[in-house]
């Protein structure tokens, strides 16, 4: 899809959308620690995305009051997620696959 052709079910051009987990468990003791790991991360993704890659990006918080499991020490933590909304022109799409072939 286009970014130059908006769509009526698709007014933003957004191509895909990509869920970035920012929650944090329960008792958490370095919680510092840990949202700059998030955040870190955060920003990494959408230097890639943009710098790197050449994409647009748009962001979003998407929060939840549903909860989650840990699968580690099933310790109990909110779903919080941002969502990161990528749009891709043709002329990019074309040059990534054709570099990956």
């Amino acid at each position: 899809m286009s970014l130059d052709n908006t769509h009526p079910s698709n007014p933003f051009n957004v191509d895909f959308v990509i869920p970035f987990d920012v929650s944090i468990p329960k008792g958490q003791g370095q919680r510092a620690e840990v949202v700059g790991e998030i955040k870190e991360g955060y920003e990494r993704l959408l230097r890639a995305l943009e710098g790197e890659g050449g994409l647009k990006v748009g962001t979003r918080p998407a929060h939840s009051s549903a909860t989650a499991k840990d699968t580690k020490d099933e310790k109990e933590k909110k779903a919080e997620e941002v969502w990161v909304f990528v749009g891709i022109s043709d002329e990019k799409l074309t040059e990534l696959v054709e570099r990956e072939r």
